[in-house]
């Protein structure tokens, strides 16, 4: 029974936990680009400091991804382009 399962119910509770955490660092991303450099407390400037390195670095990953998506879907495609192409040859 899955309510005996000792995960039970952790998923949930683990997505919804990261769903507030993303939640919060949202806001607190909008926080620091609003705010000049100068009011931000260290312990924030580091944290920033940080989240923008951290950011940029997924956001190459991400395209990286997306590229590699594309070039594999581009491949896929021309194999059955060929398939087809040569399907097209057999019944000729």
């Amino acid at each position: 029974m899955p309510c005996m399962d000792s995960n039970y119910g952790r998923a949930d509770d683990s997505r919804r936990l990261q769903a507030t955490v993303d939640n919060l660092t949202n806001l607190l991303c909008a926080l620091c680009r609003t705010v000049e450099a100068e009011q931000m407390s260290p312990e924030l400037k580091a944290w920033w400091g940080r989240h923008v390195v951290d950011d940029l670095a997924r956001n190459q990953r991400d395209r990286e991804r997306a590229r590699d998506r594309l070039f594999e879907l581009r491949r896929n495609r021309d194999m059955i382009d060929k398939q087809i192409s040569d399907l097209e040859g057999e019944r000729s």
